[in-house]
């Protein structure tokens, strides 16, 4: 039987399935318990790294919109 954590661990994994995680850290993927009871029993820490490297692929993917226009220009 899994614990709470690993529970836990493993919908984040099956909501991430679909999501390129290579730009970010494996220990930032993890459920963690919360290191002040106030705030929980676990944390899951990976929301803003995840953002910030999906945001950085984003940017330097040229999209398509980007393409026409570099290309009415030559």
């Amino acid at each position: 039987m899994q614990t709470v954590q690993q529970q836990l661990q493993t919908q984040v994994e099956a909501a991430l399935s679909e999501v390129d995680v290579s730009g970010v850290a494996r220990d930032a993927l993890l459920v963690v318990p919360c290191a002040n009871a106030q705030f929980g029993d676990y944390q899951w820490n990976g929301a803003l790294p995840l953002a910030k490297s999906l945001s950085t692929r984003a940017a330097l993917k040229p999209t398509r919109a980007r393409w026409r226009k570099a290309l009415s220009k030559s």
